[in-house]
């Protein structure tokens, strides 16, 4: 397997963001400010060594705008860590993760995200959009908690 590329913790997406360095399956084009899922599933994968407590992800999404309530649930290395309801603006979610949910060695961690709710805008009459989404990323990071 290819090596991972290694994570400060801090991610960015849109045109002038880093998130490609991490991006695996499920990422639309970039936008200016902006990364869409695309489809049901999206996958993160980074290094990182084990934290010594539980850090806390922070993501900001937007959810799309249409009449179907976006959902998504949030996997570190196949173990469930949060479940997002979208409510159609810019949404911020600090969640705690487990440190034992990351890989003991911090050679490959992966970070999954499932939209079961995702459409297609244009099929729900909002907007020409072909594209399945759900929520829109705008930044994501794991830091240290403080307690």
């Amino acid at each position: 397997m290819a090596k991972v590329a290694a994570w400060n913790g801090a991610m960015t997406f849109g045109t002038g963001g880093n998130f490609r360095n991490w991006a695996r399956t499920g990422w639309s084009r970039p936008e200016a400010d902006i990364t869409w899922m695309e489809g049901a599933q999206a996958i993160l994968e980074f290094s990182m060594p084990m934290p010594e407590t539980d850090p806390v992800l922070a993501l900001k999404v937007l959810p799309v705008k249409t009449n179907v309530q976006q959902q998504m649930y949030v996997y570190m290395n196949g173990r469930f860590v949060a479940f997002v309801l979208g409510k159609n603006d810019l949404e911020e979610f600090f969640v705690p993760v487990n440190q034992e949910y990351f890989n003991p060695d911090g050679s490959r961690n992966t970070l999954t995200f499932v939209c079961p709710n995702a459409v297609k805008p244009s099929e729900v009459g909002a907007g020409p959009d072909q594209r399945t989404l759900s929520f829109a990323f705008i930044t994501l990071s794991l830091r240290e908690s403080s307690k």
